[in-house]
């Protein structure tokens, strides 16, 4: 992962750069998901040559834990929780 392979690393992405381009235009796309770090890494070092953020690249893992609400955190109230309180 080193500079000196970076237009080899341009060319590997161009084709999802290319699919990135067209849904950001076409659906108002904001970021793209990576499945794994070293893609994240790849793409986060190459985005800014097609025009985007190095922060325009997520992680599934990110997205996954972001959108997680677990029970007892403030501002999640558990549905169960909400009822049993006003019927009682």
């Amino acid at each position: 992962m080193t500079d000196e392979l970076m237009d080899l690393r341009t060319k590997g992405a161009s084709p999802r750069m290319t699919a990135l381009k067209e849904v950001t235009e076409q659906h108002g796309v904001t970021h793209m998901a990576a499945i794994c770090a070293i893609c994240k890494t790849q793409f986060s070092k190459v985005m800014p040559k097609f025009g985007y953020d190095m922060e325009s690249i997520l992680s599934v893992h990110q997205l996954v834990s972001n959108a997680i609400i677990l029970k007892g955190q403030d501002g999640a109230e558990d549905e169960d929780v909400k009822e049993a309180s006003v019927t009682n």
